[in-house]
C-alpha cells in the first residue's frame, strides 16, 4: 500500500554529491498476538537510485525531523524497518552517500502510524442460569480507540462501552428460565468475548424461609421447593393467643392459617405474628421504689407490675415525676409476656431535702411511689 511519496533534491553543500531522492514508504504487517510471543510492525522504503551515490541510510524515529534509529541500506534501494511499536507514530527521512562517505541532508519526511493492537482478559465466561454480572480488562496503547458491539439481548452492557487506551468493559447476564443452556459473543476492542448461560433444570430447587413470633408456631419452619411445585404453610396460635397478621415477601395477606405458594420459581419468605386473645385487662398491679430515700445526685430503681403478662408488642407505661430533683424517663416498656419492668430516677441535689412523687400510669389505672432526696 502507498501511503506517501516525496521527490526532493537537495544540493549537499558540504558534500560533493547532488542528491535526488524520489521515495515512498510501504507499510504492512499488523501486530498480532500469540500466546507468549508478538511480532511488530513493520514499514519498508522505496526510493529511486542517485547517480554518484554509493549507499543510502534511513532515518527514523517517533519524534519529527528527530530520529532516534537508522539503518545503512548499502545500495539497494529499498529497506524493511521492523520491530516498530503498534499504535505509535514514526517518522522517515532518507539520505545519500558518496564514495567518501560524505552524506546528504535529509529528504522529506514521511509519517506513518502503526496499527494499535487490542487484546481481553478473560476472552470468555460462564455463567450460571441465575444471571450475574462480569467484567472484561482491555489492554491497549495509549490514544488506541475501541467499543463494544453488543447485539444479544439478554447481555447488557452496564459501563465501558467505548474508551481510549486501557480500560474496563462491565457487563450483566439476565436469568434463563429455560432449562437449556445457551451461549452468545461480543466483540469488545475487536476481540471476541463469549459467554455461556446454563439453563435450569426440573431439579432448581428455591427456598423458602418461614418465621413465628411468640404466641404461635408456622409449620414447616422452612422449605426447600423444586422448582414449579407449590408449599402450604400452617399457622398455628397458642392457647390463649390469635393470629395477629402473616406475611409473604414483606407484604400482609392478614390473619390467615394457612398460605400455598404455587409454581415456585423463585426463592420467598413467610411470617407470622400473634396477639393475646386473653379477654381479662392487664392492669397496673404496683409501683414500687427502691431505696426510698437518696442523698441528691445517687440513682434510684422504680418497678412497675402488672395484674397479668404484658400482650404482643409489650405494655408500654408512661412515667412522669413532681419535682426536678428526680427524673425518670417518659415510659418504661413490659416485654410481651411478662409482668414488670424496672427503671431508673437519676437525682439532683435539691436546695432542701425533698420528696418526689412518682406517677405510672397503663390504660386508666395509675399508681405513685414518693422518693425522698436529701441535700
Amino acid at each position: 500500500m502507498w501511503l506517501n511519496h516525496a521527490t526532493v533534491k537537495r544540493s549537499a553543500r558540504l558534500y560533493p554529491i547532488l542528491l535526488a531522492l524520489t521515495w515512498c514508504l510501504i507499510f504492512g504487517s499488523s501486530l498480532y498476538l500469540t500466546q507468549g510471543s508478538a511480532h511488530a510492525a513493520q514499514a519498508t522504503a522505496k526510493w529511486n537510485s542517485v547517480s554518484n551515490a554509493s549507499g543510502y541510510k534511513v532515518y527514523y524515529g517517533s519524534q519529527s525531523r528527530s530520529y532516534s534509529s537508522n539503518v545503512n541500506a548499502g545500495t539497494a534501494t529499498t529497506y524493511t524497518v521492523a520491530n516498530l511499536a503498534a499504535g505509535t507514530t514514526y517518522y522517515f527521512a532518507l539520505t545519500a552517500y558518496n564514495s567518501s562517505g560524505a552524506e546528504s541532508g535529509y529528504s522529506s519526511e514521511v509519517s506513518y502510524k502503526t496499527p494499535c493492537t487490542f487484546s481481553i482478559s478473560p476472552t470468555s465466561s460462564s455463567i450460571a442460569a441465575a444471571g450475574g454480572t462480569g467484567s472484561v480488562a482491555v489492554t491497549t496503547q495509549t490514544g488506541c480507540a475501541w467499543s463494544v458491539t453488543n447485539g444479544t439481548p439478554w447481555i447488557t452492557i452496564t459501563s465501558g462501552a467505548s474508551g481510549t487506551g486501557n480500560g474496563t468493559v462491565a457487563y450483566s447476564i439476565a436469568a434463563n428460565t429455560a432449562t437449556t443452556s445457551r451461549s452468545a459473543a461480543i466483540t469488545i476492542a475487536s476481540n471476541t468475548f463469549s459467554c455461556t448461560q446454563s439453563g435450569t433444570s426440573g431439579t432448581t430447587t428455591y427456598r423458602i424461609t418461614a418465621s413465628a413470633g411468640a404466641g404461635g408456631a408456622i409449620s414447616p419452619a422452612g422449605a426447600t421447593v423444586n422448582r414449579g411445585a407449590s408449599q402450604t404453610f400452617t399457622i398455628t396460635p397458642n392457647s390463649g393467643y390469635r393470629i395477629s397478621n402473616v406475611t409473604v415477601d414483606g407484604a400482609s395477606v392478614g390473619a390467615v392459617s394457612t398460605y400455598t405458594f404455587t409454581n415456585v420459581t423463585a426463592t420467598h419468605t413467610i411470617g407470622a405474628s400473634f396477639a393475646s386473645s386473653t379477654t381479662s385487662t392487664t392492669r397496673l398491679a404496683s409501683l414500687t421504689i427502691y431505696p426510698a430515700s437518696v442523698k441528691g445526685g445517687v440513682s434510684s430503681r422504680g418497678t412497675v407490675v402488672l395484674s397479668a403478662a404484658a400482650p404482643s408488642g409489650g405494655a408500654a407505661v408512661s412515667l412522669k415525676s413532681s419535682v426536678w430533683a428526680g427524673v425518670v424517663p417518659a415510659s418504661v416498656r413490659v416485654p410481651a409476656g411478662s409482668t414488670s419492668a424496672s427503671f431508673t430516677i437519676t437525682t439532683s441535689t435539691p436546695y432542701y431535702n425533698t420528696s418526689v412523687v412518682i406517677t405510672a400510669a397503663y390504660g386508666s389505672v395509675s399508681k405513685e411511689a414518693t422518693l425522698y432526696v436529701t441535700r
